[in-house]
């Protein structure tokens, strides 16, 4: 980054820092007294939505891409520009390893192999000018990037109906606890049955330690195998009593609730011919582990910046300190009211009235270190009074 005499970034409270080349000190974007033009503004993942940061009139922006990146990713980042096309310029960096996927990815979409698409993409290259191969990549990284947002709905959807059936038999057990008696003399006994057994071992948290005995992607079910399986072995485990359920047609109904959800993925296009079905559902099965992982980092990040908000909000209440009047090298005595009488209005104002009143005619204004007064006002009435 020659030429530039700091980084801008934002730290963990979201505020706008710089880091100083020379001092190596991280000081607050107001008080750094850098301009635009000596400073590079980094943005990480999270900030590149609704982030503005002003930029010089002419520049340009450096976009990454990685595997996981969607269209609406590239759009925000871009658009941390507000003046592409008229003075602000963007380039993207792909790694050989993102655009091999990026390859591969459209060249399944368009029923090619990825080295044949290869081939035409550098013979087009050769043919044609560099404008025209760079409009090429352009739309490709458009249509990769919008491939890799509907594949990350479809996680989402798998998602979704993966917790919609465990809700089925957490449910039931909730309300089976939810059930339990008031009285400790009878709490007792519940917690032996079978029932109430069987409904705190569905809300535990279990945690998978098997080992697969194969390589990925052989012999693995797919997503939907999985969810069946499991799900039967949740919805026709035990007799009535000793099982989550109340009676067989809470089963029943929690049956056609199962079916009617793996008819929905069922629904969903199969894998293309030439793809391997296991792989893709291995693929899938550790795509969708990541987006569960992601959405407890999320609620863990958003808890934590409560906590600190909540921190903050502490710190600020204890470090308040009330107000008061400063200390000053003078005295204000004789500030209290000096009352008279209405009735002393009549008196005419002179030396021996005793209203707080003196004739405007009788006003100067003292000027100078001599102490000299500028002359008095002429020509004024002797009714018109000033107050003291």
């Amino acid at each position: 980054l020659d030429g530039f005499a700091g980084v801008l970034f934002l730290n963990e409270r979201d505020e706008r820092v710089i880091l100083e080349r020379r001092s190596g000190r991280v000081v607050e974007l107001a008080q750094c007294g850098l301009s635009v033009d000596q400073r590079f503004t980094f943005y990480d993942h999270v900030h590149t939505t609704g982030m503005d940061i002003r930029q010089p009139l002419v520049c340009m922006a450096c976009v990454t891409l990685g595997k996981d990146t969607t269209f609406r990713d590239y759009a925000q980042g871009t658009y941390r520009m507000r003046g592409i096309g008229k003075g602000q310029a963007v380039e993207v960096f792909i790694t050989p390893e993102v655009g091999a996927l990026m390859r591969k990815s459209l060249g399944r979409g368009e029923g090619a192999q990825e080295e044949s698409r290869t081939s035409k993409l550098t013979g087009m290259t050769i043919r044609s000018t560099r404008s025209a191969s760079t409009q090429k990549l352009i739309v490709d990284i458009i249509a990769w990037l919008v491939l890799n947002a509907a594949r990350a709905e479809e996680r989402k959807f798998h998602l979704l109906c993966q917790q919609d059936i465990y809700n089925l038999w957490r449910s039931a057990a909730s309300r089976c606890i939810g059930a339990a008696p008031l009285s400790s003399s009878a709490l007792y006994s519940w917690l032996e049955t079978p029932r109430t057994k069987a409904a705190l071992d569905e809300l535990k948290g279990q945690a998978d330690f098997s080992v697969p005995a194969t390589l990925p992607g052989e012999g693995s079910e797919t997503n939907v195998q999985r969810l069946t399986r499991e799900a039967n072995s949740h919805v026709q485990k035990g007799q009535v009593g000793e099982n989550v359920w109340g009676d067989e047609a809470a089963r029943d109904r929690a049956r056609v609730a199962v079916e009617a959800i793996i008819g929905q993925l069922v629904s969903l296009p199969s894998p293309k011919a030439g793809e391997d079905a296991s792989s893709s559902a291995r693929g899938d099965e550790l795509e969708l582990d990541g987006e569960q992982v992601r959405e407890r980092e999320q609620e863990e990040e958003q808890e934590s910046e409560e906590v600190h908000e909540r921190e903050v909000e502490l710190e600020e209440e204890v470090e308040k300190v009330p107000e008061a009047a400063a200390e000053q090298k003078y005295a204000r005595d004789g500030e209290a009211a000096n009352p008279w009488r209405l009735l002393d209005l009549a008196t005419p104002p002179g030396r021996a009235s005793k209203l707080p009143f003196y004739p405007l005619a009788d006003f100067s204004v003292n000027r100078g270190i001599l102490n000299r007064s500028c002359a008095p006002l002429q020509g004024l009435p002797g009714f018109v009074l000033v107050s003291e």
